[in-house]
């Protein structure tokens, strides 16, 4: 017998993906966060009945989680895609999730944007679902729509997916829009991943597409850190010595960006050590 279809579904924290898992089986067993913190803490699969037939779809963590780092959100998924392809387990599709509320501030969106395209890679841009979610918190309807077609029409955003053959729906939160996007991608040919295949060839996880572009994101937040860091220094040394209060708090601020820089390196040299790798090499040819 062979193995159900496999699906992933990724987004940030907060995005509704173990809540679109849960509306697409039907069930509400499966964990739902609120607010920042990201319920998922590991990699979970649930299964779904579509058309008499399971589908089983992979909840990952979300990034900007508060508690992970992305750093660690990639190794989880990378480990998990990489099992799955050794074990000749191809997906036949990924939904990234994208509230189109606008009331959270989402001012790594395209960050994430590029990380998730260095997973996928231009060669798995057909068999992805950027569903858009959490429309019945949208006041204006007009202007949501519009961030919508702004986003499709960036290739800062969604633009490069769609002209790539990735499919922008409406996900209103019920079991057969669910299972409309779930139809979606059961139609594709199931394929590897960049990561998956990156990962099969042997390329430690920072070396990865996704992995040098997180690098990249990380150093350029170091790069900034720093320059505040002399911007700041430059400001305590024309600051008059006898405002105390004011040297205080600006070195204050100095210590908390030399707390963050620190940790952004550490970030970086984590990734390098990272291990991750494909446990087999899957069978399936392209």
């Amino acid at each position: 017998m062979s193995n159900p279809p496999i699906i992933a579904v990724i987004g940030v924290t907060g995005a509704g993906k173990s809540t679109f898992i849960n509306t697409a089986s039907g069930k509400s067993d499966h964990g739902v966060g609120y607010g920042i913190d990201s319920f998922t803490q590991v990699v979970q699969t649930s299964s779904a009945l579509v058309d008499n037939a399971w589908v089983n779809l992979i909840d990952t963590p979300g990034w900007d989680d508060t508690h992970r780092t992305d750093t660690d959100i990639l190794t989880l998924i990378g480990d998990h895609l990489g099992n799955l392809f050794g074990a000749d387990q191809l997906l036949q599709g990924v939904v990234l999730l994208q509230p189109i509320t606008g009331t959270r501030v989402y001012g790594t969106e395209r960050k994430r944007t590029r990380l998730f395209e260095k997973i996928c890679g231009m060669s798995a841009f057909p068999n992805i679902v950027i569903a858009t979610t959490m429309w019945s918190d949208v006041v204006d309807q007009a202007a949501a729509h519009q961030r919508v077609q702004e986003r499709i029409g960036s290739p800062e955003f969604w633009g490069s997916m769609v002209q790539g053959g990735a499919r922008v729906m409406k996900h209103d939160n019920t079991q057969e829009s669910a299972l409309t996007i779930i139809r979606t991608l059961l139609s594709n040919q199931a394929r590897p991943l960049q990561l998956q295949t990156e990962l099969a060839q042997g390329y430690d996880l920072a070396n990865t597409s996704v992995g040098v572009q997180l690098t990249a994101d990380i150093t350029a937040m170091v790069f900034t850190g720093q320059n505040r860091i002399e911007e700041l220094e430059e400001e305590v040394r024309r600051t008059a010595a006898d405002n105390a209060a004011l040297r205080a708090k600006l070195q204050g601020d100095i210590n908390d960006l030399n707390d963050e820089v620190k940790k952004q390196k550490e970030e970086i040299e984590k990734l390098r050590r990272k291990k991750v790798s494909a446990t087999g090499i899957c069978s399936s040819t392209y």
